[in-house]
């Protein structure tokens, strides 16, 4: 499983870096294939990007909190990707929101 955070893939000699707000990851005897939720070349990343992958997570994470009906870890787990998710702008140069929690 992938969090929010910056994928980095060598291949051919050069590396690539990409923005995830999170997905998954199998590894295979061909390689690695990934799917993530959201991607965006990091160096193509703007604030609009990082504000809308914020916005999404955050509304996840108001979701869960709706739902929650008294089991947290669904809660948890939302409020730490949100988390990730603004640990992110640091890594690309960028601000975010602070988290709703």
């Amino acid at each position: 499983t992938l969090r929010p955070g910056v994928l980095r893939v060598e291949a051919g000699g050069s590396t690539y870096e990409y923005v995830v707000t999170g997905g998954i990851a199998e590894i295979g005897t061909q390689g690695v294939s990934v799917l993530a939720e959201r991607a965006v070349v990091k160096g193509d990343m703007t604030q609009d990007d990082m504000d809308a992958m914020f916005d999404e997570l955050q509304d996840a994470y108001t979701r869960a909190k709706q739902a929650a009906d008294g089991d947290t870890g669904p809660v948890d787990g939302a409020a730490k990707l949100l988390a990730d998710m603004a640990a992110v702008g640091s890594e690309v140069g960028l601000s975010t929101k602070s988290p709703n929690l």
